[in-house]
């Protein structure tokens, strides 16, 4: 195109209708890349191919969790009204009553995960 990426990003600051159109413009551009993504993948003939396939989705996939994550991101955020994002909530389980077992299985699917996330 020929414009330097220092002069778009001066015109998306500046420009308000600008920078709505720039956004429309690279969400397009995502839909398009998940579209061709996804074709690559649905006609893959041999191994190669469908490694290159699983390359490209995961790259699709993490650069719009990166870029738009309101839209891409599989990790969703849910705000609480009034809440204090200083002071997240904590929730308390009496796991006094639970066999060994059952702290066992509680502990490896939590395990390192300290906020359970």
């Amino acid at each position: 195109m020929g414009i330097p990426t220092s002069t778009i990003y001066e015109w998306l600051e500046l420009h308000p209708s600008f920078s709505e159109a720039y956004g429309q413009a690279q969400r397009k551009r995502q839909q398009g890349d998940v579209d061709t993504v996804r074709r690559n993948v649905m006609t893959a003939e041999d191994h190669k191919a469908a490694s290159v396939a699983k390359v490209q989705l995961d790259f699709v996939r993490w650069f719009g969790s990166v870029t738009d994550p309101d839209r891409w991101s599989e990790k969703k955020t849910v705000a609480i009204e009034g809440g204090n994002p200083s002071k997240p909530l904590r929730h308390k389980v009496d796991v006094s009553a639970a066999s060994d077992d059952e702290l066992r299985a509680l502990a490896a699917t939590d395990e390192g995960d300290e906020n359970g996330d």
